[in-house]
């Protein structure tokens, strides 16, 4: 950029303590600095062109940029208060920046296609002649901002058009030759222009028109000076004014000189999105090896992190290698609630159940809400701070109170007699119920009921630990002869007759024994507020056949060991002292046997040493014999050993018989036929409560009681 100091047609502020500096220029968006600084809010477009800048009286070096141009650096100004200083910035292109050539200069897309191959058109910008080629069907022009007329020649037919451009437009049109406008021009016999460059690759605007990319070789050049421009991406542009002679071969070469620096940003963390000059480069860590020099923004963008922005400059061959530390934005959050087990739900984001952790929120408020089954839902506003850990605890408020009902025995069914509603059986922990008053029923099975009245407020706890009662019947008990053992459920209970007290209600097995008569073995059942009559004959049927079968195998234990009890039915007894018997009389015998063989070898051994006279031969005898002697010595040991033991045997299940055997006794088995089962309903004690709506009075007959 180029600029001029312009009169400031005496402007005066009304303030002291600010100067202004007035810049007009055609730039959109040029960037203000000073090395006193500009304060926010200090810069104004005022009008459309003209910036407005305010600053602090004094010396102030001032520099003024744009991307895409050249900048103006370090302008030294002497302001004085409330005075101003007023500049024209004319644009200077930066050709080879990063973006400038193709983001600030107009284009123009003119449409046509030849009616033939053979087809001229000549033309240009601003009275400019050339041969131009719309064999592709278009031709781009790239001229400054400001006005312009372009005019073509197509064989005599002419189109021509006035433009106003501003900074980076883009038009297209369509080329449409008017029939009735006929102009010769003055064509000359052409020249021919050969274009290179080092490196290749760089567009070719001829007069401020598109030409292609080099090598280039244009032919039917009209005679005369062209303003040559070199555009390529990381290089810096170049332009030369190059003359085309009529018949001639002309070329022209450009060493284009490179216009880019190395660029290496990091960042902790890593993968940052990289903008530069507000178009997205990719992510950290970002390199490139070739960057287009220039002046260039900055900015790091990286979730849950504030964004860091930078300005960096780079020349040609210069690096650029920063590292940013990026500033958390966020802080830790743990969401309790007592009780546990809430559903929250962040900003209509759920999070899960409490507790609920994590570990980046973005730093600010949030809106929290909680809901958890049988409480008020919850909503709070929650702070969260840069790199700071809230944990917050919320109370939650009950909206119903809770029942526990216990109940011994259990699995007794519970019932608000209100609405008639089965809460399940017990034990039951903490039913939700609302807030109220409530009558419980506990029902179960052979027990009494149990009501009882409870209130529930919101958050209350009640606990009901109900005791049931049994119910309970009576049973009397007799037999003929009387004086038998009453067993009910193998319990003893008295003996006959007896009524026996409060027994729950249920069934029993009852087992009547008395000596030298059958046992009675039976089933009774006792019911709520009765008295059930057992009445039963004694028998002595099965005690005769008993007697006798015992005599019997009494004597049979005389003779058989062990054989008197497998008559009576005592198998395993039986068997157990008859084999046992049987071995030790087998083992007694072997070893007899034993003694009579070794008392021959002895007899043989002394007949033998009696007999001999060498001395080897007196004393292989003499330690027979002695060999002799020791065997028989522990074969009458062993004889002695097991008789006795068949002795011991035989007077142990001897014995065992004469006082326990026999076997079982004989049982006379009944039931509710050969039994007299007589239930009646009875009114307990003298508490003149009623059964069934009635009173009731039995007498109950005399004789032995035992009241359990």
């Amino acid at each position: 950029m180029q600029y001029k100091e312009l009169p400031a047609d005496h402007i005066i502020l009304d303030d002291a303590s600010r100067s202004l500096l007035i810049v007009e220029t055609t730039i959109s968006k040029p960037k203000f600095s000073s090395n006193r600084g500009i304060k926010p809010g200090a810069v104004k477009e005022d009008q459309s062109g003209v910036w407005y800048i305010y600053l602090e009286p004094g010396v102030q070096l001032i520099s003024i940029m744009a991307d895409g141009y050249l900048p103006i650096q370090d302008l030294r100004f002497n302001f004085v208060p409330r005075g101003a200083i007023k500049l024209k910035v004319t644009p200077k292109v930066l050709l080879g920046a990063y973006g400038g050539f193709d983001e600030n200069r107009p284009e123009i897309s003119l449409l046509y296609t030849p009616s033939s191959s053979e087809e001229k058109i000549y033309g240009g910008l601003n009275g400019n002649v050339m041969r131009l080629d719309f064999s592709a069907g278009s031709r781009t022009f790239r001229p400054a901002a400001g006005k312009h007329i372009i005019k073509l020649n197509a064989d005599g037919l002419v189109w021509e058009k006035s433009y106003d451009l501003g900074e980076g437009e883009s038009i297209e049109d369509e080329v449409v030759f008017k029939g009735n406008q006929i102009e010769k021009w003055d064509v000359k016999e052409p020249g021919n222009l050969y274009i290179t460059t080092n490196p290749q690759g760089g567009t070719v605007f001829m007069n401020q028109v598109n030409q292609g990319v080099t090598p280039l070789t244009l032919e039917d050049v009209q005679p005369g000076v062209y303003n040559i421009e070199i555009i390529r991406d990381l290089y810096l542009g170049d332009s030369r004014s190059v003359e085309v002679k009529s018949l001639e071969y002309s070329e022209v070469h450009f060493d284009l000189t490179p216009n880019f620096g190395q660029v290496k940003i990091d960042t902790d963390p890593p993968e940052a999105m990289v903008w530069i000059n507000d178009k997205q480069k990719g992510r950290t860590p970002f390199e490139a090896l070739q960057f287009n020099a220039g002046t260039y923004a900055l900015r790091l963008v990286q979730d849950f992190y504030y964004e860091e922005t930078d300005t960096f400059k780079i020349e040609p061959g210069s690096k650029f290698i920063k590292s940013y530390e990026l500033k958390p934005q966020f802080g830790k959050v743990t969401i309790t609630s007592e009780p546990s087990g809430a559903d929250v739900v962040v900003d209509g984001v759920a999070w899960g159940k409490t507790p609920v952790m994590r570990e980046k929120v973005l730093s600010g408020e949030h809106v929290v809400n909680l809901q958890l089954e049988n409480y008020f839902p919850e909503e709070a506003t929650l702070r969260v701070r840069d790199g700071q850990h809230a944990e917050p605890v919320y109370k939650l408020r009950p909206s119903v109170g809770w029942l526990t009902v216990t109940s011994d025995p259990p699995d007794a069914v519970v019932t608000l007699v209100e609405g008639n509603q089965d809460l399940g059986r017990t034990p039951i922990i903490n039913v939700p119920l609302d807030r109220g008053n409530y009558t419980l029923q506990i029902e179960k099975d052979k027990y009494e009921i149990y009501e009882r009245a409870v209130g529930l407020t919101l958050g209350g706890h009640q606990t009901v630990e109900a005791e049931l009662v049994r119910q309970v019947g009576h049973m009397r008990v007799s037999t003929e002869p009387q004086g038998a053992k009453i067993y009910l459920n193998d319990e003893y209970r008295g003996d006959t007759p007896t009524v026996v007290q409060d027994l729950p209600t249920g069934s029993y097995n009852i087992r009547l024994d008395k000596s030298d008569h059958d046992i009675h073995i039976g089933q009774v059942t006792v019911t709520r507020n009765e008295v059930t009559k057992y009445n039963t004959p004694l028998v002595t049927v099965g005690m005769t056949e008993w007697n006798k079968r015992r005599w019997k195998a009494k004597l049979l234990s005389i003779v058989v060991p062990g054989g008197g009890h497998i008559l009576c039915g005592q198998y395993y007894r039986g068997s157990l002292y008859m084999g046992v018997f049987a071995g030790a009389a087998a083992m007694a015998y072997l070893s007899i046997q034993d003694h009579a063989d070794y008392k021959t070898q002895y007899d043989d051994a002394m007949t033998a040493y009696n007999a001999s006279y060498l001395q080897s031969d007196i004393d292989t005898y003499r330690a027979e014999t002695l060999k002799a002697l020791d065997n028989m010595n522990d074969a009458q040991t062993l004889t002695n050993i097991f008789i006795s033991t068949a002795a011991v045997i035989y007077a142990g299940q001897l014995v065992d018989m004469m006082f326990f055997g026999g076997g079982k006794r004989p049982i006379a088995k009944s039931n509710s036929l050969s039994a007299n089962l007589i239930p009646q309903l009875y009114a307990s004690g003298q508490s003149g409560k009623s059964v069934l709506g009635l009173r009731w009075s039995i007498p109950l007959e005399q004789g032995n009681r035992n009241d359990k």
